[in-house]
């Protein structure tokens, strides 16, 4: 091989290689931040420097992610146990690092594609089409091909697919963020523009990746501390709800003796009677017996009496070598089933020597000298072998008429055994069903260590002693030792992968996530700063340039500013003189233009009363006209002096007690005859009360006559109605005061401009008055506190509503 291909193959695999051994080590120190059970994540270091080492060094380092990813995988799902269970426990790490090879591949063509690398990655949407492809878009392709795998193997269930893909996704995608930018200031290229970052980037991002794994180690010790505490509580209440279940089936042994202990012989009927209830109160005892003890004289009648029973060929037994029954060699003495129920399933068991056995003759033989009862160990019942869970627990029963103070005495007293067949897992299963979270295995053991049951709700007893697989194995133990029966028990509750995975909360995560997340975005943020240095320079030069010339143009337009402030100031003065002319010229010919007008207005008044002589019909009518024209005259005078007061603020009203009732009465006399002239029926409705409220008296009859005096003149037929009422809304209290027409009525354009000075709404050949009326009005009613509405539409009517305050 030519000299520089061997170089070239070489460095070819020094970079896998050493691509390897960086992905082993990143991923053995994201394990550290696992989350047990089940090793989920929030961040997978690994998948960051696979992207960055594609960016870098090409597909030629693809090999070694692969590798890496594959041999830290398979230190923890390797089994060992033959060649066969090796290699399949293989394949899923194999199919896991092809995931991780094709992400980086896949999320490196993705930056070259749309953003350009190698580059300096100075823009912002640079950097962050960068992360976002490396990252969140990239990573989705490991994170569906490991869930895939693992739901396809069986170490996750189908339903927490989602899950899983979730933790995995977010993971990759934190480790990009994180990982690749620090790999970057250290090997990219161009060198210098990187290095800078060495200081601005990668020192702050450590630095925020450290506090947030340290945040996370304080959460995840606080975490396992609850879990703990939980566990330790859920533990105890499960070993007390055992003990309790087991001294409730051993209370029936003691009544089983208080039984004997007040009959001098107990027929098998009366046996029968007495164990049938408690029977079935406790699932777990399978069998109630009276084991009669004898001695070897006494044998041949027993066994005569037992025939004669009923039960023909009857015999003592023992068991042989091969497990069979047999009749029972001769001994000095016997301990034989002579009762048993229920009957059905035990029938065999009658008969029994029960002491030819040494398991049940020691556990006898400790009953008997203490006077409590005793349990076996874990044994074979004589009537079903396949129980292999079943327990006896000895109660002894003595003479009535014979002491038991001593152990002598007790020996010579001894009457025989109730005897109670109890089943390990009913008496467990009944115990803690309910009360076990799922994920709890209890495992009591017996002196020695030996396994007597392991349970799990839900499920049967396990006695085969296996322990669970690493996988499945929790974190949390609690212990305790309890007397049964004489024996010693030790309780032994264990959590499982399954019970922890649902009792975590996902505090620890999200804080590892979240800080990781930050640590992600504030590298991509100094990425940008650090990268747009040269530019900010360049900008800031030249956007100097444009504020000096910005601040000349912002001087010239403030001193523009302020000569038209100025200008204004000027002109503001001069209105001001003005209006205090006009008010001057107001006030002064208020007298001089009402005085001829009020004289205009009564002589003309006297002559039209014919005092003087009879009138032509032209005379009288051009009279008329002068009158009218100086009525009108006078109202418009009225009108602007008026506006002039309220408009310069110099109308200031006061309040004082105002009978509304009695104003509206007062408008309605001033109104009838002009309404009469008309043909309109003009309608006052107050209901009874005391209509009394702080008001301006003039003011307020100056609005209704305006309102009234408005529906009279633009009401060709029909009436007009005057209403008065109390509102309640949220400001409370309200007079509300209504003017209704059966006028033509008003569109929408027409009630918009209602309320503005000088306009006449009326036809032209109807136009009446100055067009001040409602202008005035409205402001009156703000000053009053209230205000003035219209409710209208063409054809209808209108209907004018006053809203005052009660002042209350």
């Amino acid at each position: 091989m030519p000299p520089n291909l061997t170089a070239a193959a070489l460095r070819r695999g020094r970079a896998i290689v050493l691509m390897a051994i960086a992905y082993f080590v990143l991923a053995r120190l994201g394990l550290l931040l696992a989350i047990p059970p089940g090793y989920a994540t929030a961040i997978w270091p690994p998948s960051g420097i696979a992207l960055a080492g594609v960016l870098l060094y090409g597909a030629r380092v693809a090999p070694g992610i692969w590798l890496g990813s594959f041999v830290a995988n398979a230190v923890t799902a390797a089994d060992l146990s033959g060649l066969p269970a090796l290699l399949h426990s293989l394949l899923l790490p194999a199919v896991i690092g092809c995931g991780a090879m094709l992400q980086a591949l896949f999320g490196a063509w993705l930056i070259r594609r749309w953003v350009g690398f190698p580059g300096p990655l100075q823009r912002e949407r640079e950097i962050i089409a960068f992360l976002l492809l490396g990252g969140p878009v990239g990573c989705l392709l490991s994170a569906s091909i490991g869930a895939s795998a693992l739901v396809l193997a069986g170490v996750v269930a189908a339903h927490a697919w989602a899950f899983t893909w979730w933790n995995w996704w977010v993971g990759d995608s934190i480790g990009v963020l994180v990982v690749t930018p620090l790999v970057l200031v250290a090997l990219g290229r161009p060198r210098r523009l990187w290095r800078r970052r060495a200081l601005t980037v990668a020192g702050p991002l450590t630095i925020t990746f450290a506090a947030a794994v340290l945040v996370f180690v304080w959460t995840s010790g606080r975490e396992q501390a609850r879990l703990q505490a939980e566990f330790d509580a859920r533990a105890a209440a499960l070993a007390s709800a055992l003990s309790d279940n087991f001294d409730d089936y051993v209370g029936v042994l003691y009544s089983l003796r208080d039984f004997y202990a007040a009959s001098q012989d107990v027929e098998s009927e009366e046996f029968a009677r007495f164990a049938q209830p408690a029977l079935q109160r406790h699932p777990g005892l399978r069998a109630l017996s009276w084991n009669r003890v004898l001695d070897d004289g006494q044998r041949a009648a027993w066994e005569q009496a037992m025939r004669a029973g009923g039960q023909p060929g009857f015999t003592l037994t023992e068991r042989a070598a091969d497990g069979q029954l047999q009749p029972a060699a001769r001994r000095s003495a016997y301990v034989a089933i002579e009762t048993i129920v229920p009957d059905r399933g035990n029938h065999s068991a009658i008969g029994y020597d029960v002491a030819s056995d040494p398991v049940r003759r020691a556990a006898m033989e400790r009953a008997r000298d203490s006077g409590q009862p005793v349990a076996t160990s874990r044994i074979a019942l004589v009537q079903d072998a396949s129980a292999a869970r079943g327990m006896l627990v000895f109660m002894p029963i003595y003479a009535n008429d014979q002491p038991v103070e001593t152990i002598e005495q007790r020996r010579e007293a001894l009457r025989g055994y109730g005897v109670g067949v109890f089943l390990i897992d009913e008496i467990v299963a009944t115990a803690v069903r309910g009360l076990a979270p799922q994920g709890i295995e209890l495992r009591i053991r017996e002196a020695g260590a030996r396994l007597l049951c392991s349970y799990r709700d839900p499920g049967p007893c396990r006695d085969d002693g296996m322990e669970p697989a690493p996988a499945a194995r929790g974190t949390l133990l609690w212990t305790s030792e309890r007397e049964f029966a004489g024996n010693r028990w030790r309780l032994d509750l264990v959590s499982t992968a399954e019970y922890e995975a649902a009792q975590r909360s996902l505090v620890a995560w999200a804080v590892l996530a979240g800080g990781l997340l930050f640590t992600g975005l504030l590298g991509a943020f100094l990425l940008a700063v650090s990268g747009r240095a040269a530019v900010v320079e360049r900008l800031v030069e030249e956007r100097t340039r444009a504020l000096e010339a910005a601040n000349v143009a912002l001087a010239h337009e403030i001193a523009e500013r302020r000569r038209y402030e100025t200008r204004l100031q000027e002109q503001n003065v001069e209105l001001v003189a003005a209006s205090r002319a006009k008010d001057r010229f107001l006030a002064s010919m208020s007298h001089e233009l009402r005085t001829p007008l009020n004289a205009i207005i009564g002589f003309t008044g006297i002559l039209l009363m014919k005092l003087s002589g009879p009138l032509s019909a032209e005379q009288e009518q051009q009279l008329r006209t002068v009158r009218s024209a100086a009525d009108h005259l006078l109202a418009l005078i009225s009108d602007l002096l008026d506006l002039a007061r309220i408009e310069s603020g110099a109308a200031e009203l006061s309040r004082e007690p105002v009978d509304l009732a009695e104003v509206l009465a007062e408008t309605q006399r001033t109104l009838l005859p002009l309404a009469g002239e008309r043909g309109l029926v003009l309608a006052l409705q107050v209901p009874d009360g005391d209509w009394t409220i702080p008001c301006n008296r003039r003011a307020f009859g100056q609005i209704v006559l305006n309102l009234a005096g408005n529906a009279i003149k633009f009401t060709p037929a029909g009436r007009i109605d005057v209403r008065l009422a109390r509102i309640a809304d949220g400001s409370g209290e309200r007079i509300q005061l209504s003017v209704s027409d059966t006028g033509p009525g008003l569109d929408p354009e027409a009630q918009a401009r209602l309320f503005r000075p000088f306009e006449q709404l009326g036809t032209p050949a109807r136009q009446e008055g100055t067009g001040l009326g409602l202008y005035l009005s409205q402001k009156l009613a703000h000053q009053l506190g209230g205000h003035i509405s219209c409710r209208s539409k063409p054809g209808e009517g209108c209907t004018f509503t006053l809203v005052l305050p009660t002042g209350e």
